[in-house]
C-alpha cells in the first residue's frame, strides 16, 4: 500500500535507516483513523529533539 504522491510520502530503500524521516505503520492510518498533521517545522523539532512518533 502507497500513499497518493500529491502527499509528499517518501519511502527509503529495502534495508536502509531513515535518515530524518518519520516511520508510520499504514494501518494507523486506515485502521485507527490516525491523522498526522505535520509541517517542516514539526518535523525539525521532532529531529533536534530526538523524539519518534509510535
Amino acid at each position: 500500500m502507497k500513499f497518493p504522491a500529491v502527499w509528499g510520502a517518501t519511502y527509503p530503500p529495502a534495508g536502509k535507516t531513515p535518515t530524518r524521516m518519520i516511520s508510520l505503520y499504514v494501518n494507523f492510518f486506515g485502521e485507527g483513523n490516525f491523522h498526522l498533521p505535520m509541517t517542516k517545522f514539526v518535523g525539525d523539532l521532532l529531529t533536534r529533539y530526538g523524539i519518534h512518533i509510535s
